[in-house]
């Protein structure tokens, strides 16, 4: 799984010029995940980050653009359920 630190916000093209990268050795894959963080689940601690990090192909060097949307629905158990959603862009080195 990919290092919580390297899920950033920043654009790719902002990712290469602050890494000194070139572009054209890497593709662009995009990543999304959704879901329902259950009450018990937040207590565990899970985030969506940590979620969607076990989506990211294993040979990522980084995810840029991350964006994630969270909102709240039912107090089915008393407490209300967070749903998530979240995507970016994964910079694979071209093999």
């Amino acid at each position: 799984m990919i290092d919580l630190d390297k899920i950033l916000t920043v654009s790719a093209n902002t990712f290469y010029e602050s890494k000194g990268l070139n572009k054209k050795d890497y593709e662009l894959v995009g990543v999304h995940t959704f879901g329902i963080m259950e009450p018990s689940a937040s207590n565990n601690k899970v985030s969506p980050k940590s979620k969607f990090a076990q989506k990211v192909p294993e040979d990522a060097i980084a995810v840029t653009d991350y964006r994630v949307a969270i909102s709240t629905y039912g107090y089915f158990t008393g407490y209300p359920n967070v749903f998530y959603e979240a995507n970016g862009t994964a910079l694979i080195p071209k093999k």
